[in-house]
């Protein structure tokens, strides 16, 4: 609720370092001191001052009853006509609720008990603490309600797991503790956190010569995070630091130990974790109950699509799912987050009540059959993931899916590894190493990779069935060892590789393994090796309609001639390698060529360039946070910006090593002294002082740095405009940027910006409330919009305007949508009157890049974006055969192919397309290839069960017999 300007008594203010001298009403004495939450104490008692009823809510074990009660003590000093404390926990019928607060006041009224309560309370300034109201909240409620009618100088505390849901009410969530963020402090830094100090409080209690050192430090430090802070948990485990000592302590509690052993005096359900969260538990419907078991599984939470996905075929619906989870939420048992990457609600159980479900489930013989189901499904988000981030428009979203979920894939390859389902826990490591690749997770997925292949049965070692993914583990552990720099590793692992694809006749997987060991061979420094290998690799992936894998060996390939001084050849192989990529949308194979290209620019003398191109490369990197490939970016650019400014080169060579450190990565054979040769003008102009700018820059965000880099490049960067104050990105996925910065909306507010800049025009009030909340009447409907339009104000700044009846995108803001609409239908009108020179064909690349998907790809089912995604779907089409039909005839073949290929990709029912990216193929001698193409294409036409078209199969025909016209 919003407070209101305050009538009445004055302001509830607790001193937080005062102690009462009587307790009040119902307060029993402590067992020991109140350690931490003094803020909160203020906080709530501000509170209390705003508003007549305040519910303090919280999972159990958080101390919701002792805050309670230390506000009632602190509330003796300013509440002049006392305070009541009513513990609830113990009343069994709710109905007996009222004779207990009843009998606190004094002997009550036979006849009416709730009255008598009105009666005793209605006089004077008094605060009412009403203590553990979730499992009477029926009668607590009502009695509630009427003392606030009657009785206007009242104010009322309740604490509760669950919300009250009474007029008027406050809902003060308590939280945790604050826990440690790391492990290496010192122990006067340790205590700074609460969650410490109320542990070696309570430990140096039970042990009062107990001394903390560094490695004591990092025990506690380790123990909070794994009881997440919750206050009774700690009081719990820490007298057993007498007798276990601090480490052994912190690995008990990590391997989830009982609390149950050394009971608390006090209140039954505060006696121990498992009684307090037995209570919580018992405070649940049967659905709700469901819903928490099978959170219990998802380590890393999840959303309500995921816990769906897992429930079916139990028989609850998607609604009732999203109602339990309310539930849920309202009793403190969950908590909830938003993905601000999605604007999807995320919901996570704390540790401790993740291990106590679990056990349960465990002791009743049910926990594996959820465990399978999420492994199930964990195996479902990763199938195709190895092949979707070799290249392709869907690498960014793909990774930052699996980082989102990535302790549920753990906690999946465990319990796979764990149960001996070794089939499952190879499907789900083929699925995530080129994430671990990418991320910089190298040792991680070298010791799950390590695993997975050591439990592999003999018997199935050479099974048909299982071959593949083998060859496909061995692909990997080879490429993580490779990127660490174990090349010996590497070498024996990928030629194993290599000849059991050979065996298998796996032509594809062998060409991309030649690819990878020629990497190897590079970085080791046999350059003519690593040229025969890219060379082996690019020749077949061709053959093999396989053009992102191509690129990749082809910009390779160009680093052996960059090696060997071929520095013009370097450059055609990457503008090769360029034009495939930016058709396909492979953003993270585009960075590693035109990072390679920064290189060969550099060597040619083209300072420029060769910082541009690297720092839009480091910029991908740095999105798709690849560390490893980042770091390599970094040192390019300080050798090419040394002389000029020696300083932000430095930094930027500290950076790079501390990244390549904290991975364990490795750069190529030879680079360490070129690295020093290229920095030494920088060293020889900052002269004592380079060392220290190397371990300032190790310091730094590379956002920073890069920042710098940009602002250093001379003149005015090519091929863009100066960023507009605020724009609004729908292509790919949404994102709205203020003066030059990502803004996270939340996804009502996000929602009607979505609705403006996809339709393009003004929208009338009515029209805009009707679309976006159909379910709400008109008045309710008109004050949601107020309130969207101010969050979007406080936001954005005044990006929506409303004139008169109509909302509008303010002037200024750029959508991409538009950009690409204007870019593409320039290009097309040039291709269409025979201009297809060089200029077209930029202005078609441009927009090409900005169209990186579908138009608003999250919001399919939104009928008000789907005619201006099919516009602009059929816009591109339109471009990209335009642009091939003009890069064919300027003998661009390689662009005029990449064209096709996406344009295929984009629409795989035009057989024209297939047509005559199989005849391009063909006429240049690649016959294999544009067989390929014809049976995709042939497939396709079965598929939809059209009648095979009459040129394909002349075409086909001619293949078949070995000559080709054009």
């Amino acid at each position: 609720m919003v407070r209101n300007a305050r009538s009445g008594p004055p302001a509830l203010r607790a001193d937080p370092g005062t102690e009462a001298v009587l307790l009040p009403r119902g307060v029993r004495p402590e067992r020991s001191d109140f350690v931490g939450r003094r803020a909160v104490i203020a906080a709530l008692s501000d509170e209390l001052a705003h508003a007549r009823l305040v519910t303090v809510t919280g999972p159990a074990g958080v101390g919701k009853s002792r805050l309670a009660r230390e506000v009632a003590r602190s509330a003796t000093n300013w509440s002049k006509d006392g305070v009541i404390f009513v513990d609830l926990e113990s009343v069994s019928d709710p109905a007996l609720a009222v004779e207990v607060v009843a009998g606190m006041l004094g002997p009550p009224a036979a006849s009416d008990v709730e009255a008598a309560v009105v009666r005793s309370l209605m006089s004077g300034e008094k605060l009412l603490v009403l203590d553990c109201c979730e499992h009477v909240m029926a009668s607590v409620g009502g009695l509630i309600e009427s003392l606030l009618r009657s009785c206007p100088a009242l104010r009322v505390l309740t604490t509760s797991q669950q919300v009250l849901h009474l007029a008027g009410e406050h809902v003060f969530p308590l939280a945790p503790l604050a826990v440690p963020d790391e492990e290496r402090l010192s122990p006067e830094a340790l205590l700074a956190f609460e969650a410490a100090e109320l542990f070696v409080s309570h430990a140096r209690a039970a042990c009062p010569g107990l001394a903390l050192d560094s490695s004591g430090a990092a025990a506690v430090a380790r123990i909070c995070r794994s009881l997440d802070g919750l206050p009774l948990a700690l009081e719990l485990v820490a007298p057993r630091a007498r007798t276990m000592g601090m480490d052994k302590l912190a690995d008990a509690v990590e391997a989830g130990m009982s609390f149950s052993e050394t009971p608390l005096r006090g209140p039954s359900r505060h006696r121990s974790m498992e009684a307090a969260l037995t209570w919580s538990v018992g405070l649940l419907s049967p659905g709700e109950r469901r819903l928490l078991e099978v959170l219990s599984v998802f380590v890393g939470g999840a959303d309500a699509a995921a816990l769906a996905n897992v429930l079916n075929g139990t028989g609850l619906q998607q609604r009732e799912v999203i109602e339990g989870l309310s539930g849920l939420l309202d009793k403190s048992v969950v908590s909830m987050s938003m993905m601000t990457a999605e604007g999807v609600a995320r919901y996570d159980l704390l540790g401790v009540v993740r291990r106590y479900v679990k056990a349960g489930l465990q002791q009743q013989g049910r926990f594996e059959a959820l465990a399978r189901l999420q492994l199930a499904w964990c195996l479902e988000m990763v199938a195709g993931a190895e092949e979707a981030l070799i290249s392709g428009p869907h690498q960014t979203r793909l990774l930052d899916l699996i980082a989102g979920n990535q302790a549920n894939l753990r906690g999946a390859l465990e319990f796979a590894l764990g149960s001996g389902d070794a089939e499952a826990a190879e499907r789900l490591a083929c699925g995530l190493w080129r994430f671990w690749e990418l991320r910089g997770q190298l040792s991680e997925g070298r010791r799950w990779l390590e695993r997975v292949l050591a439990a592999r049965p003999a018997s199935v070692a050479r099974s048909p069935s299982r071959e593949t993914s083998y060859t496909h583990l061995l692909d990997g552990a080879g490429m993580l060892a490779w990127r660490q720099g174990d090349y010996v590793v590497a070498t024996s692992t990928l030629e194993e590789a290599l000849s059991l694809a050979s065996d298998c006749g796996d032509v594809k997987e062998a060409a991309r393994i030649a690819n990878h060991l020629g990497l190897v061979a590079l970085f080791s420094g046999d350059v003519v090796m690593a040229e025969g290998l890219f060379e082996r690799s690019r020749d077949a992936l061709e053959r093999l309609d396989s053009p992102g894998e191509a690129a990749l060996a082809c910009a390779n390939l160009a680093l052996v001639a960059i090696e060997e001084g071929r520095l013009d050849e370097a450059c055609e192989l990457l503008n090769c390698a360029l034009a495939t990529q930016y058709a396909l949308g492979d953003r993270h194979g585009r960075a590693i060529s035109l990072l390679h290209r920064a290189i060969a620019r550099y060597y040619l003398g083209d300072s420029r360039c060769a910082q541009e191109e690297a720092h839009e490369a480091a910029q991908v990197f740095l999105e798709l946070s690849d560390e490893r490939s980042l770091g390599f970016a970094l040192l390019v650019l300080a050798a090419v910006l040394a002389r000029q400014h020696p300083a932000l080169a430095l930094e930027l060579a500290g950076l790079a090593t501390a990244l390549r450190e904290r991975i364990g990565a490795d750069i190529p054979f030879g680079w360490g002294a070129r690295q020093e040769s290229a920095l030494e003008p920088a060293r020889l102009a900052l002269g004592s002082e380079a060392d220290a700018f190397v371990r300032n820059g190790a310091a730094t965000d590379p956002t920073f740095l890069l920042a710098q880099v940009r602002a250093a490049i001379p003149g005015p960067p090519a091929n863009s405009a100066e960023e507009p104050w605020a724009s609004v990105k729908l292509l790919g996925h949404f994102q709205v940027r203020h003066e030059g910065h990502p803004v996270y909306l939340a996804p009502q507010v996000a929602r009607l910006v979505k609705l403006l800049a996809a339709t393009g025009q003004p929208v009338h009030v009515e029209q805009a409330i009707e679309t976006l909340w159909p379910e709400v009447d008109p008045e309710r409907g008109r004050r949601r919009l107020r309130n969207v339009l101010a969050r979007l104000r406080r936001a954005v700044g005044p990006i929506v305007m409303r004139e008169g009846q109509l909302l509008l995108l303010a002037p200024g803001v750029a959508i991409d949508a538009v950009r690409f609409s204007d870019e593409a239908r320039q290009a097309i009108d040039a291709f269409d009157v025979g201009e297809g020179g060089p200029a077209s064909r930029r202005q078609a690349r441009i927009a090409a890049e900005l169209y990186s998907g579908d138009l608003l790809a999250e919001d399919l089912y939104e009928d008000w974006a789907s005619d201006s995604r099919e516009r602009l779907r059929r816009l591109r089409l339109r471009l990209l055969d335009a642009w091939s039909a003009a890069a064919s005839a300027e003998g661009d073949l390689a662009e005029a192919e990449a064209c096709l290929r996406e344009g295929i990709e984009a629409d795989p029912t035009d057989e024209g397309r297939y047509l005559s990216l199989a005849r391009l193929l063909a006429g240049s001698g690649r016959t294999a290839a544009a067989a390929a193409v014809l049976s995709r294409a042939r497939a396709k036409v079965d598929e939809l069960g059209l009648p095979f078209s009459t040129a394909i199969a002349e075409l086909d025909a001619i293949l078949r017999a070995g000559s080709i016209g054009t």
